[in-house]
């Protein structure tokens, strides 16, 4: 009697290690390398007097891509144990360890079209735990909107971003308000880092800039590695990087009570025929988004090649834009002109910089 139940209670272990390891296969539990142990306690009466241990491995091979294959071995234990002389307690216990091997590239992407914001999303959805981004310039509202919903299901998000590329196009205030972790970059140098870090092994990288221009317009790419040692280290830059940060816009300064709203709101830099002919064409617009006035009197506004035009004495009202004009005309409190005799923004890329009296940097338009 003793030794039918035990082999009884050896095959109904067998047969429920067996369900629960192929169960964790078509989940996906194993996607992350880890050790999980699952335990199955019964009991059953009766008089024992003898105890066995059954071992028994499996092996699963599941390929994630055609660049990266995964082994699973599977480790199950049967042990019998006497609580008393007339029970017997059975405990399964179901240990996976996962190790990998191939090639740590999981894709190499190309924009224009090709695919690199798509990556993005995909694997801002995949994220099971945690999500670190160092980011320069960062406009995308789908890729924005993607990490809103990870962060409201659970998952960690934490995203750096560089303080220059900050504007009224800027992800950074969208994220903010839903409650997402985001910092300004705070160090002496521009970050120029392109990077995601999913779950401590995955990192997307390359030259990829989240905005429409490196999706729709430029020559980008993007590498989709998995690999803990790579991980790691980007992680360690992160860390560094964010530990520095801070969590003010750098829309404006303080000003007694009132926090300056200022963004260059727009640049016409292809102005119609010729540029240089056509002067007053080629434009760029301000904008106060604040709730006061904004004294602006020797303001400046600067291109790439450091051709500046100084502000008059001028305020800007709350909620109002003025425009700064490449010619020449007469000033009022929504037109402003420089006075130039030849086009200053460059049709085929520049940037705007717009800083205060001080010598603050305000805001940067960038194309």
């Amino acid at each position: 009697m003793v030794h039918y139940l035990q082999n009884r209670l050896f095959s109904r272990l067998l047969f429920l290690s067996l369900l629960i390891f192929v169960a964790g296969t078509i989940t996906g539990s194993f996607l992350i390398p880890h050790v999980r142990s699952v335990y199955i306690t019964t009991t059953e009466s009766t008089t024992v007097t003898s105890s066995k241990t059954l071992f028994s491995t499996f092996y699963e091979t599941i390929h994630f891509t055609n660049y990266v294959t995964a082994t699973e071995t599977s480790s199950v234990t049967f042990t019998i144990t006497y609580l008393s002389s007339y029970t017997i307690t059975e405990k399964s216990t179901l240990t996976i360890l996962t190790t990998r091997t191939g090639n740590c590239i999981q894709g190499v992407y190309f924009s224009p079209n090709g695919g690199c914001a798509s990556q993005v999303i995909y694997w801002i959805q995949h994220a099971r735990f945690w999500i670190h981004i160092m980011i320069y310039s960062f406009t995308l509202d789908e890729i924005s909107d993607a990490l809103i919903d990870a962060h409201n299901r659970g998952v960690e998000v934490l995203v750096l971003f560089e303080s220059s590329q900050i504007n009224q196009y800027s992800e950074y205030e969208k994220l903010k308000e839903a409650g997402v972790q985001v910092k300004l970059d705070n160090n002496p140098f521009s970050m120029h880092h392109k990077v995601m870090i999913v779950d401590g092994y995955i990192v997307l990288t390359g030259s990829f800039n989240w905005s429409n221009s490196a999706e729709k317009r430029n020559n980008e790419n993007l590498v989709v590695i998995m690999s803990r040692s790579v991980a790691s280290k980007y992680e360690e830059e992160f860390q560094r990087l964010w530990g520095s940060g801070n969590t003010q816009s750098k829309e404006g300064e303080e000003n007694g009570q009132t926090k300056l709203k200022i963004v260059i709101s727009y640049v016409h830099y292809d102005a119609a025929g010729n540029d240089h002919y056509n002067l007053n064409d080629e434009y760029v617009v301000i904008w106060n988004r604040g709730s006061s006035p904004v004294d602006m009197t020797g303001w400046k506004l600067k291109d790439r090649a450091g051709h500046t035009f100084t502000f008059p004495s001028f305020v800007l009202g709350p909620n109002k834009k003025v425009t700064i004009y490449t010619g020449s005309g007469t000033n009022t409190s929504t037109k402003l002109y420089w006075g130039r005799n030849r086009a200053v923004w460059n049709n085929d890329g520049d940037t705007a910089y717009l800083y205060d009296s001080n010598g603050n940097l305000i805001d940067i338009y960038s194309w």
